[in-house]
């Protein structure tokens, strides 16, 4: 980054409760835990265009050249740790984190940024809760409308360094109704009439969902009804149930599920639900190819 201002917007990651895992766990689980927790913020800044300017014990700040990508890589850090406590990536247990973040003027050195977007972020995040993302009203006005859904203001502050007053956001990142979208609203599909049956076929096995299933599971772990072995699939990625005559896939996971039905039709869920129609095949954390194991073939009867 050079010396003259620039815009972009900066994020700040914390590691909720790292003195209590300093305490309950000592110096090295705790320090392996929140370098485990920096890298997984790390690898997700990246891929929305993002790197990590710097590191402070348990908080990292990201420097973004948008706020669309802030907002996206805040959601998808809060998915990715959530993943990782589940997959017992933590020695301590699941961790959880707060960000802040602001979209605006920023200069100095690329590992010491400084100006509006930084002393903002900084000041933003001292108000979020554990799990919460919260950003300014200044930097919502930057967002898609997709992004904006459910955000809701939480403060108004005098903040340091500006003349006028500060609004805070919290942006939602989980699921909160029965179907929620967080990229746009609910997902629309082709209704369909009553199925009695699923089908879906994996390598060279075959299930059969009944309508009395309860819940039909798919992922990485073996416990699952399904076991999908592959890395891009989360360790329990979704699961399939039956209401109201129809099969809903219910995605659970953080590299999210792709439905592509025999008309070539294409639904992507990411914490999202939809409702299987037809035939086609699913692709459990990336595009269906019939040439890799997160494939599945289904056929709704």
């Amino acid at each position: 980054m050079a010396d003259s201002e620039t815009q972009a917007a900066v994020l700040y990651a914390d590691v909720s409760g790292s003195t209590r895992l300093y305490e309950k766990f000592g110096d090295a689980i705790a320090r392996a835990d929140i370098a485990t927790c920096i890298g997984i913020l790390t690898e997700v800044a990246g891929r929305y265009s993002g790197k990590i300017a710097k590191t402070i014990g348990d908080e990292a700040m990201c420097i973004f050249p948008d706020a669309g990508k802030a907002a996206l890589a805040a959601r998808e850090m809060q998915l990715a740790v959530t993943e990782a406590g589940d997959d017992d990536s933590f020695q301590s247990g699941p961790l959880r984190i707060k960000i802040g973040w602001h979209y605006g003027a920023v200069g100095g050195a690329a590992d010491n940024p400084t100006g509006e977007a930084p002393m903002l972020a900084q000041q933003i995040i001292k108000f979020a809760k554990p799990s919460e993302n919260l950003t300014s009203g200044k930097s919502m006005k930057l967002l898609s409308p997709e992004l904006r859904i459910n955000a809701r203001i939480i403060n108004k502050i005098r903040a340091e360094g500006v003349a006028e007053e500060l609004e805070i956001y919290a942006l939602p990142w989980e699921i909160e109704d029965d179907v929620t979208s967080l990229a746009g609203g609910e997902v629309k599909f082709e209704q369909a009439g009553k199925h009695r049956a699923l089908v879906l076929e994996h390598r060279d096995r075959t299930y059969l969902v009944e309508t009395g299933t309860p819940g039909f599971s798919v992922g990485r772990s073996a416990s699952n009804d399904l076991h999908v072995d592959s890395q891009h699939a989360s360790r329990r990625h979704a699961v399939i149930t039956y209401k109201n005559g129809r099969y809903h896939l219910k995605d659970e996971s953080v590299n999210g599920t792709v439905v592509v039905d025999a008309d070539g039709r294409v639904m992507k869920l990411r914490r999202e639900e939809g409702i299987l129609s037809g035939s086609g095949l699913i692709g459990f954390g990336g595009a269906p190819d019939e040439e890799t194991d997160i494939v599945v073939r289904y056929r709704c009867e």
